[in-house]
């Protein structure tokens, strides 16, 4: 025999119970080895985090004032007076780790306390430059004629074996980087005694246009070139897959003339488009250590870069373990993703930081910080054929398979990128070529830039053709429409989307060993809306689906055949006496305010202990 209820709603409001966090912990560990944990936090008011490249980062976790864990011993005293490590496990995986710098009891919340600090590459700030022979060298700097990064893995070294963070480990040398691409060569250049290694790495880093993270577990990565290109893979589209969209441009720090010199030697860079658009503006940078032109020259251009032009920065909010969305999974911070915008549709954009929030009902959001500037982590001629694998509208990217250009009359003249002639400008009988091979591949670069044009050359006439993507048309279509209950299926060849009412499902869930009345709690990937049409189980058990964690808590303890009260979020609950299938007529229907888990209980009510197998036949409404 089944007994079953399902759906019942009430009005009555219960007061929040503090839950068990799925999916989330927070290890705490001790600050003597930096491996040995010393408590686990499975629950907490909110847990936050950001993950950014060339940043620490920064976490938080706010638990009640009451928390026991509180006061284990570490080293002689209670947690929340030391500095512990705080390791932030997603579901078993370790995702961040940060220092508990600061601990606060708020006056106005005295029910909490925060631990927060920033990620571990602060602790790079903990070990400077000494005088070479310390303590008997008494020099204010050091000389190097090596690699920046030789010279900075020289202090690292002494660093250590003074005692200083010796948990820091490198996965680069003094010749290349983590990922084997060689330094620029060797220059000599002067160090300041008591600058720390964080600001060194920083500074030697922007002078090389490299990106450095800090891994879990204190390992340090270099990258020259970093982040993946993965602008046709993630996309958060307008709707489901984006919360919350801001967008700011900043122009109060534009400098289109950069100035930089040491010791008589000053080099300039400039940049007629942004003159062009912003005027002149000057500004004088400091060239750290740098002593010859060649390294002035590399600083000044670099800063031009960064400065030419507005600020471009933008904020989103995406579901989290969003489908192919997945931060951590599907992409990370420093690659080149896509979102779509009402006034720029689907365009590319590089991830320069990751927001975690996990407050104590485990709902957790994902802000997303990102730049305009994706280009920046990705040479134009690999972007282009990437496009032209995709669109298959240009089979090279070389100049050799084109005809020959004319050559210019005598009088004309080199007058810029995309002219030809020699001479020079003078006298009213002067004229200028331009190369209509440069104007095809340069218009083209910024068509390019739109993912549903398709290109094509002709090169004896000069002209570019544009058309539409067929293929682009139906992604964009398909992304508007999944989500909706409604199936979608491509038809390349033909160029066509057929929709289809979404296809039933059958989820199949094994809980770990169960002893008998033992009950096990998660979450199980669903829809936002959800119809289940009929369960099947092996043994002797109840389901329990819920709409939220906190519910599902507050539920625990009820009692078979009792109707749940108040505000209950109860979408199903099912007890069955022995192995056997029930078809639910009429079917019931559940939602989750947000996201697409459904929270589940499952207990064993079979005499002996075992795992419980239980298959939901179901089909997507939302």
């Amino acid at each position: 025999m089944t007994d079953y209820i399902s759906n019942t709603a009430f009005v009555e409001v219960l007061d929040p119970v503090p839950l068990e966090n799925i999916g989330w912990e927070v290890h705490a560990v001790s600050p003597l080895d930096w491996v040995s944990k010393v408590a686990v936090f499975p629950y907490w008011k909110e847990m936050t985090f950001t993950k950014p490249v060339s940043d620490p980062g920064y976490g938080k976790l706010v638990v009640a004032s009451t928390e026991e864990r509180l006061q284990t011993d570490v080293a002689g005293y209670p947690l929340e007076d030391q500095e512990v490590l705080l390791q932030v496990y997603d579901e078993g995986v370790l995702r961040f780790d940060f220092l508990a710098q600061k601990a606060a009891r708020p006056e106005d919340r005295p029910d909490v306390i925060t631990l927060d600090g920033k990620g571990t590459a602060t602790v790079l700030e903990r070990a400077i430059c000494l005088p070479v022979g310390w303590p008997t060298g008494m020099a204010t700097t050091r000389t190097f004629t090596a690699t920046r990064m030789s010279a900075w893995l020289t202090l690292l070294d002494e660093a250590q074996a003074r005692g200083i963070i010796p948990q820091v480990i490198v996965s680069f040398d003094a010749a290349t980087d983590t990922a084997g691409l060689a330094w620029p060569p060797a220059e000599t250049f002067d160090i300041n005694v008591g600058d720390n290694l964080y600001d060194l790495l920083t500074q030697f880093c922007e002078l090389y246009s490299a990106t450095w993270v800090m891994r879990p577990g204190f390992h340090l990565d270099i990258y020259q070139v970093h982040g993946n290109d993965r602008q046709e893979e993630v996309i958060w589209h307008l709707g489901g897959h984006t919360i919350e969209h801001d967008y700011e441009r900043d122009r109060s720090d534009i400098a289109t003339n950069i100035y930089s010199g040491t010791e008589g030697v000053v080099v300039s860079a400039s940049d007629l488009g942004a003159e062009t658009r912003w005027g002149k503006r000057e500004k004088w940078v400091s060239a750290g250590d740098a002593k010859d032109a060649s390294s002035l020259s590399r600083y000044a251009s670099r800063n031009l870069e960064l400065l030419k032009d507005q600020k471009k920065v933008r904020s989103v909010t995406v579901p989290w373990k969003a489908p192919l969305r997945r931060v951590f999974v599907d992409w990370n911070p420093g690659d080149i993703c896509a979102v779509e915008t009402l006034r720029d549709g689907v365009e590319a954009v590089k991830i320069i930081a990751a927001s975690i929030h996990v407050d104590e009902n485990a709902q957790t959001t994902v802000e997303i910080t990102i730049s305009d500037d994706p280009l920046a982590a990705m040479p134009k001629q690999v972007r282009v054929a990437q496009q032209q694998a995709r669109d298959g509208s240009r089979t090279t990217d070389t100049r050799a398979s084109k005809k020959t250009a004319t050559p210019p009359p005598a009088g004309s003249v080199v007058a810029g990128t995309g002219t030809t002639g020699g001479g020079s400008v003078s006298g009213a009988d002067t004229t200028i070529s331009v190369d209509p091979e440069w104007l095809e591949d340069h218009v083209g670069a910024m068509l390019l830039d739109t993912s549903s044009v398709d290109l094509t050359y002709d090169d004896a006439t000069g002209k570019i053709s544009a058309a539409i993507i067929p293929e682009a048309v139906q992604d964009i279509m398909g992304a508007a429409i999944i989500g909706n209950g409604i199936g979608v299926t491509y038809d390349d060849p033909a160029g066509t989307v057929t929709l289809s009412p979404a296809t039933r499902q059958t989820l199949t869930k094994v809980t770990g060993s169960l002893a008998t009345m033992a009950s096990e709690t998660g979450v199980l990937a669903m829809a936002p809306a959800w119809r289940a049409l009929s369960v099947t189980v092996d043994k002797a058990c109840r389901i329990r689906l819920y709409t939220t964690t906190s519910a599902r808590t507050a539920d625990a303890s009820r009692a078979p055949g009792t109707d749940p009260t108040g505000d209950h979020g109860v979408m199903l609950d099912l007890v069955f006496t022995g192995a056997s299938t029930l078809t639910l007529s009429p079917t019931v229907d559940g939602f989750v305010p947000s996201g697409s888990s459904v929270p589940y209980s499952i207990q064993n009510r079979d005499a002996a202990t075992g795992t419980v197998t239980a298959d939901i036949t179901w089909v997507r409404t939302e």
